[in-house]
């Protein structure tokens, strides 16, 4: 381990380093070819936290494409060596800004890598369009990065938060007996809002309506009282539109309370390892959402298929490739998919990139990569069933790769 991160010179710091200097002051160096070989990428992420865990799988993709590519990338027809300078930001969007600044002034990084989170991405996009620099990013789904930075500068690999329940709510809506009741968890901070908020609206276009929302402060961890105030009502289906813990917070608090429901959204957080080492057999029957599944066979640019790509990141990891990882190669499969055919004498070149990725009609690992004139990567959503025993994700749309047929009535909550 210590020789991989000395030879890929992989840096990791809390972000004191340089916080306190007057970043500003800093000469911008413009970017051109590769300075001595050597193609620099750059990013930050919440590597101690509350997202600690989201980060590593970001990370672990990192290393594991540049394991892959040998830390060799093609820039203009000519192999160069790469290097990757990564931050602890905290989720902390003053100290994205202050590290991206640094990225760029102090460590004069060539190609910057999204953080994760909505206000960091946001941070982050400012510092990128101050110094006209390309980010993609799959961290924040808010419209905002679209109305703000899309395809100026930013580049976004994950739906909008509207999308987010639709395909599994388009499927829920089709069912018989009918699921007429909805109660919704969201947690307080906008883009669990706007989940939210789409969630229900949809819901209610559907005849299905929602008749309890709570809203929960971004640190909880105790859902008790969430389903206590559920128990005395008549609820089909619970949508989650908050994060793993919160997830599992409720499965245990609803199986101890012997709530019951028809049908469980668990959202985006249902394909987390943490999920699934917390609740066991529990998963049983739980529905969710998500962008990406090795089972969707999708094609890495150094991998014959996504099965494939899922079975050695396992195997190096410890653990299976959610969606984060999918995200975290994406980003890189695209800078080295510009950067093959760049021009060598100036291939970090930001309109060139710009109207490159805009161009972008390819296969990758995240699936058909296109972007709207946003700049946003416009994907399919899956949904999936837990199923089986020991319970496993099963894919019921979109069409093209389902592996399953929805198993309903269910008892989601059975225990």
């Amino acid at each position: 381990m210590t020789k991989r991160i000395k030879r890929r010179e992989f840096l990791q710091t809390a972000g004191a380093a340089g916080l306190g200097m007057a970043l500003g002051s800093f000469p911008w160096k413009a970017f051109g070819a590769p300075n001595k070989g050597v193609v620099h990428f750059g990013g930050s992420l919440a590597l101690t936290g509350t997202y600690a865990k989201v980060a590593k799988m970001y990370k672990d993709a990192y290393d594991f494409y540049m394991e892959t590519i040998k830390y060799k990338m093609v820039v203009g027809g000519k192999t160069y060596d790469v290097k990757f300078t990564l931050y602890d930001d905290e989720n902390d969007p003053t100290k994205t800004a202050q590290l991206t600044e640094k990225l760029i002034n102090v460590d004069k990084v060539d190609l910057i890598v999204g953080a994760y989170g909505t206000d960091p991405v946001l941070a982050q996009s400012a510092i990128c369009k101050k110094y006209n620099k390309i980010l993609i990013q799959g961290g924040a789904a808010t419209r905002r990065v679209d109305e703000e930075y899309g395809a100026k500068n930013t580049f976004t690999l994950v739906s909008t938060g509207d999308y987010y329940h639709a395909p599994l709510i388009e499927l829920v809506a089709k069912v018989n007996p009918p699921v007429k009741t909805v109660a919704i968890i969201k947690m307080d901070d906008p883009i669990y809002h706007e989940i939210g908020n789409a969630a229900k609206e949809r819901c209610e276009k559907a005849g299905m309506k929602v008749v309890f929302e709570d809203v929960l402060p971004m640190n909880t961890t105790d859902l008790s009282s969430t389903v206590l105030k559920m128990k005395g009502m008549q609820i089909d289906m619970v949508i989650n539109t908050g994060w793993d813990k919160i997830l599992a917070s409720f499965v245990n608090e609803a199986v101890k309370y012997k709530l019951k429901i028809k049908v469980l959204d668990g959202g985006h957080a249902t394909i987390s390892p943490f999920l699934k080492e917390s609740l066991g057999k529990r998963m049983k029957n739980i529905l969710g959402v998500t962008f990406w599944l090795p089972e969707a066979k999708t094609k890495p640019l150094h991998f014959k298929d996504s099965i494939e790509y899922g079975a050695k990141f396992q195997k190096r990891f410890g653990y299976e490739p959610d969606y984060h990882v999918a995200l975290g190669a994406q980003l890189l499969e695209l800078y080295e998919t510009v950067l093959k055919g760049a021009n060598p004498k100036d291939p970090f070149n930001t309109d060139a990139m710009r109207q490159a990725l805009l161009k972008t009609d390819k296969d990758m690992i995240y699936g058909r990569v296109r972007f709207n004139p946003k700049g946003r990567l416009s994907t399919d959503m899956l949904v999936i069933q837990w199923q089986g025993d020991p319970p496993r994700p099963v894919i019921l749309a979109p069409a093209k790769n389902a592996a399953g047929k929805l198993i309903y009535p269910s008892d989601p909550l059975a225990g």
